[in-house]
């Protein structure tokens, strides 16, 4: 019976969900200064107590920013830096560890629907977004100083994970792109892992092998052929190696 008990709704409540629906409605721009609190209270007929409840709540959401002498003020959502937040206190070796199974679940359906809905037109986003990771790894050069090739590695982390959200995007399905990017902070330390020496393994001609898969995933998503779409993109997820990569 205690699931069928309407849970209590307070002041500080509904003055949050005023306030959060007027911020995404527009009717204060990014970087705008709020009303005071005493202005607040009056507009919405509470205490100034209950509007700064509301307010520190929006303020720990990122949606406000409460700056020292000046006010409050609507702030740029972030999306990326809490779920790097979340991600710094929920990450366990055995989330590490599920999460190449929950990107084949999803990533591998996505891309399967992108392959079946996408048209000519619709890759020109995401041939871009490859023509960049193309270019990243080619700044590679064997014996590089250390901490260039640390922040080279990183960019081609971004530009890797870009792709991957874009044919996300291509699936037609918006909630399945919004999973990525729910994920995307650990799918990133996953690829940190699993790709760390991926810069090194290039083919006799010094080609990326993980390049070329990622151009494999594109044809074939052009071709229309979803289930070679899929395998292509299980081996960039899961090969440690070229040499794995072949074998599988």
């Amino acid at each position: 019976m205690s699931a069928l008990r309407i849970k209590k709704t307070t002041a500080a409540d509904l003055v949050t969900d005023r306030l959060k629906e007027l911020v995404l409605s527009g009717k204060w721009a990014i970087d705008e200064k709020l009303p005071s609190e005493a202005s607040l209270a009056e507009l919405f007929g509470v205490n100034r107590l209950t509007v700064r409840i509301a307010l520190q709540r929006l303020n720990a959401l990122g949606v406000l920013e409460t700056r020292d002498g000046e006010g409050t003020f609507v702030r740029r959502f972030n999306f990326g830096a809490h779920m790097k937040t979340l991600t710094d206190f929920l990450m366990t070796p055995e989330l590490m560890a599920s999460i190449g199974e929950y990107r084949i679940v999803l990533e591998g359906e996505c891309v399967r629907l992108a392959a079946g809905r996408t048209t000519e037109a619709d890759f020109e986003c995401l041939e871009k977004l490859f023509e960049v990771f193309r270019a990243t790894v080619d700044e590679y050069e064997p014996g590089m100083d250390p901490e260039a090739k640390d922040a080279l590695f990183e960019r081609t982390l971004d530009c890797t994970l870009d792709i991957h959200g874009e044919i996300c995007r291509l699936s037609g399905n918006p909630l399945l792109a919004y999973a990525f990017e729910i994920a995307r902070e650990p799918i990133r330390r996953y690829m940190r892992e699993t790709a760390k020496n991926r810069l090194d393994d290039v083919d006799e001609a010094g080609r990326s092998p993980w390049v070329e898969l990622h151009s494999e995933v594109i044809e074939a998503m052009k071709a229309k052929d979803p289930d070679r779409a899929r395998a292509c993109l299980e081996l960039i997820i899961f090969a440690k190696t070229a040499e794995e990569a072949k074998r599988r």
